[in-house]
């Protein structure tokens, strides 16, 4: 299985010993490096996934007045908030996801990588939007 290759740039695959992508030069890595690649995705996923879990907790008890702080925004400011830390666990959830399918399978599935790659997009637009009217 080790012998597998993959093209993370335009998803070549081919269990011939090359190097490089005959698609697009890019360099084809082994079963063995995404599976490693794998367990990076799966480990800052779910960090993402448990900081904002812990970030949303620690919000709720602030919006609903059970600590010292106090959440001087209104309605629209908490939904903000709130999407904004459902968005950043979304894209951990998915990493973990697309993670655990490398560690499966030593390949990227490609609906996922796309999916992941939506929601970069998603927050790059979010972060302009929030330029442009901050």
């Amino acid at each position: 299985m080790d012998t597998f290759r993959t093209c993370y740039r335009c998803f070549y695959e081919t269990e011939q010993p090359l190097e490089l992508c005959p698609n697009c030069g890019y360099q084809l890595r082994t079963a063995r490096q995404v599976r490693k690649l794998g367990w990076g995705l799966v480990v800052t996923g779910a960090f993402l996934v448990l900081g904002m879990g812990v970030l949303a907790f620690l919000m709720i008890r602030i919006m609903t007045g059970q600590t010292a702080d106090r959440f001087t925004g209104g309605a629209v400011e908490a939904v903000f908030i709130f999407g904004v830390v459902y968005l950043v666990a979304m894209f951990g959830g998915v990493a973990v996801l697309e993670g655990v399918w490398q560690l499966r399978y030593g390949r990227r599935n490609r609906k996922l990588s796309m999916l992941v790659l939506g929601l970069g997009i998603m927050f790059f637009i979010l972060g302009l939007v929030v330029n442009v009217l901050g």
